[in-house]
């Protein structure tokens, strides 16, 4: 204790002597002053580049670098050969250029150091570099493998993607077809393949094979699309799309009929005379991967989670099992999320024509064959008699971890080729639930309104659903269902289906 306070004693009046002429010397020269510290600030520090030595990295051939004090200089350097860096000034902006070598070489890593000031007050801006293995799978990839187009033709933009230097493409038929493939012009413009399809004429189905090439050194890799133009069918968004043609029939049921229901607030009497304009319709149920494509989420529970467990597991893109699941139909949907996703392919497509749900009317003619409609011999499921041919479709209350929905087409389609209108998921319809009109009447939408009048057909019920799902017993195409809460989900039940009204394109 003793030795210690000896040794304050003799520190503390020392420090004091020197903050006095530290003091005295600050004042000689111009007051009190703080230390001027050099900063350097860089729009980007992290850069990437492929192994040809391009940028992966938006901007990293002009990298703003920020000084203060504006007045100093910044030294460049980096800490490998493979990496080169140059400065260059706009006004008075200062520019980063930042390049790469060709790696023949593993992955690698490098630093490039923007630096200004001197001694203790040196500091600067640090960029990471980093450059992919020369060894690489070769591959090519095209976001639509598949291009439908209707009878007017059209355009199609197609992404192609490759870790190789190049890529070419080559028009030709199908496999053991023959035939002239000049209707199917293309253009290659930068990563996008181009295409320009016209009119199809007297011709009622024509297709084409497009074998996307790329190439580097020895490697290589290919990719194909097939091309259809066909007068029954178009897609739009990757979503098939069916033609039906319009035309008059009776719909819903009298008594006697192949699924008549006569509780009054679900009927579907009196049956009455329907005229239809021509239109198109999804050829299977809106799917996982369309509705996330389109909006972002993908709020279905299955095949994701158990029936009694929390939604814990969702869609994820990145997945190896979305390939499968992504087929799988979009449920716990409300009639609203339904529209949504068409105002959506709308804002999106209004060029090519109008999305939106199917009227209930447009879903009864087209789950019922259209055209090939037979009233004499009226079918009770979309596609023929026999359930279990053409419907997923359930046994009700108790069954739940039984039955589970399916990726689409696992069952037989009806007569215009349209998949799972009976079972899967319950579609929604765009009608609010009302009562059927007397007389004839042309391309319904239903009430304007929800019915509040008690006693009545669809009393306080919303919009309608349609075909049953893999948990009802089975629905018939005539059957009609509701609920009071607008929101309904049905914890898994509830998808939908698109009908698209045509833009007819102008000579």
């Amino acid at each position: 204790m003793k030795q210690s306070h000896i040794i304050k004693a003799i520190i503390l009046p020392l420090l004091a002597g020197l903050c006095l002429l530290s003091c005295e010397d600050d004042q000689s020269a111009s007051g009190f002053q703080s230390l001027n510290y050099v900063k350097v600030k860089a729009s980007i520090y992290n850069v990437d580049f492929n192994r040809q030595g391009n940028s992966l990295t938006s901007g990293s051939d002009a990298i703003l670098l920020t000084v203060s004090p504006s007045s100093e200089e910044i030294e460049l350097s980096t800490s490998d050969d493979w990496c080169h860096a140059q400065i260059s000034k706009s006004g008075s902006d200062i520019l980063l250029k930042i390049t790469a070598d060709p790696n023949t070489g593993g992955q690698r890593a490098a630093k490039v150091y923007a630096m200004a000031g001197r001694g203790a007050d040196k500091s600067g801006a640090i960029i990471n570099i980093s450059q992919e293995t020369s060894f690489v799978v070769p591959k090519v990839e095209v976001d639509k493998d598949v291009v439908i187009f209707d009878k007017y033709g059209g355009e199609e933009a197609i992404t192609i993607t490759t870790n190789l230097a190049s890529w070419n493409y080559q028009v030709s038929n199908l496999p053991g077809e023959s035939g002239s493939t000049d209707w199917c012009q293309t253009v290659k413009d930068g990563n996008i393949l181009r295409l320009t399809i016209p009119e199809t004429g007297s011709i009622d189905l024509r297709e084409a094979q497009i074998t996307i090439t790329a190439t580097e050194g020895e490697y290589n890799a290919s990719a194909t699309i097939k091309v259809t133009q066909d007068k029954t069918r178009k897609m739009v968004a990757g979503i098939e799309l069916i033609f039906v043609d319009g035309g008059t029939f009776s719909m819903g049921c009298d008594v006697g009929d192949v699924g008549y229901v006569a509780a009054v607030l679900t009927t579907n009497s009196p049956k009455h005379s329907v005229t239809l304009s021509d239109f198109y319709m999804g050829k299977f149920e809106v799917t996982q991967k369309q509705y996330y494509d389109m909006m972002g989420t993908n709020p279905s529970r299955y095949p994701w989670a158990t029936y009694t467990g929390a939604d814990n597991d969702q869609y994820d893109p990145t997945r190896p099992e979305t390939a499968k699941y992504g087929s799988y139909p979009v449920e716990q949907i409300t009639w609203d999320m339904a529209i949504a996703f068409c105002d959506k392919l709308n804002e999106l497509y209004s060029d090519q024509g109008t999305f939106n749900l199917p009227t209930e009317a447009q879903w009864e003619y087209a789950a019922r064959g259209g055209k090939y409609i037979n009233e004499a011999n009226r079918l009770m499921y979309a596609g023929g008699n026999d359930v279990a041919l053409v419907s997923n479709s359930g046994a009700g209350s108790g069954t739940e971890k039984l039955h589970r929905p399916v990726s689409g087409g696992q069952y037989l389609p009806n007569e215009l080729g349209i998949y799972d209108m009976t079972g899967n998921v319950m579609e929604h319809v765009y009608d609010f639930f009302g009562a059927y009109p007397d007389g004839s009447v042309t391309d319904p939408d239903g009430p304007a309104q929800k019915n509040t009048t008690s006693g009545t057909t669809g009393y306080n019920l919303n919009h309608i659903f349609k075909g049953g799902s893999y948990w009802h017993t089975p629905y018939s195409v005539y059957q009609r269902a509701g609920n009071a809460n607008a929101n309904y989900t049905g914890n898994g039940l509830m998808g939908f289906r698109v009908v698209f009204k045509r833009a007819i394109p102008t000579p």
